[in-house]
């Protein structure tokens, strides 16, 4: 989710959260910070958007590992953010 804090030029904040982060469920506190550490220090929608699949791989490993079915991806958070101005 884009938070406050102005308009274009990534003035706003990228906030991960259980409705937004695919694989919430199945990341540490830890692991969900470096989460949106990672998504916030992107300058290219390129680059967010490898890192993003990467990461989907990721927690759909640890979800059929688990036995669980995670719910459909809602949102891209790299269009979000693009949409907002944090890439140029």
């Amino acid at each position: 989710m884009i938070g406050g804090g102005g308009g274009g030029g990534g003035g706003g904040r990228f906030s991960s959260n259980q409705q937004n982060t695919y694989g919430w469920q199945l990341m540490t506190p830890q692991e969900r910070t470096e989460h949106q550490t990672k998504l916030r220090s992107f300058t290219d929608y390129a680059s967010c958007e490898t890192y993003v699949t990467e990461h989907h791989q990721v927690m759909e490993e640890k979800a059929k590992a688990k036995g669980i079915t995670l719910p459909a991806r809602r949102q891209d958070p790299c269009a979000m953010m693009k949409a907002r101005g944090f890439f140029k």
